[in-house]
Parts: C-alpha cells; sequence; structure tokens
C-alpha cells in the first residue's frame, strides 16, 4: 500500500474541488497494486487496521518534489506528520519511506 500525502494546504481546504493530486485512483475491485491512499481520506483508525495487514509505503510533500509535482511547493505537511505519528506509536513497523527504508523521525 501506499499513502500519499494529498494534503496541499488552503487550496484542498475549498479553494478548488475535492484533492488537488489526482494520482490516487485504485479498481473497483480493488486488484492493482499498490494500493493508493490519499491522506484526505484516511484517519488513524484506518491506517492502524491497515498496518495490521502489512506495511504501508509513504511518499511525502517531499518526495513529490523531488520528483517535479508541479502543485506541491511546500516541504512538509504537518497534518501528514501528526496522523503518521499517531498510528507509528500504536504500530511501530508499519511505515516504509519511498526510499524503502523504514521511516522514522
Amino acid at each position: 500500500m501506499v499513502l500519499v500525502d494529498t494534503d496541499l494546504g488552503m487550496t484542498t481546504r475549498g479553494g478548488w474541488s475535492g484533492n488537488a493530486i489526482e494520482n490516487v485512483h485504485n479498481l473497483p475491485d480493488l486488484s492493482n497494486r499498490p494500493l493508493r491512499l490519499s491522506s484526505l481520506g484516511t484517519n488513524a483508525e484506518l491506517l492502524a487496521a491497515l498496518c495490521r495487514r502489512g506495511r504501508i509505503t509513504l511518499i511525502t510533500r517531499q518526495d513529490q518534489i523531488r520528483v517535479g509535482f508541479p502543485l506541491v511547493t511546500a516541504p512538509d505537511s504537518p497534518l501528514f506528520a501528526e496522523q503518521i505519528e499517531s498510528v507509528r506509536q500504536e504500530v511501530p513497523d508499519c511505515f516504509v519511506s519511498a526510499s524503502g527504508v523504514p521511516a522514522h523521525d
């Protein structure tokens, strides 16, 4: 599974309709892999449940900037970090960085 930080700030909180990054698409039967999740569509409870099924690769703003996503300009997302940290306390080995190493502080 892949969790993409899709909270781009004010643009996703009313300035534009819905999610400004439209790269989070799964097939209706969820047969495609990896499953892609938008951070705006998740919460700590859902992430903890998914973590019990397997590891989740994090795609942060820094990762998005590194590959040239044009809508991403801010270097970090406090909401994304808070969400990840709350789950990490419950399921410590759940998250992996985009480079494949465990994602830690």
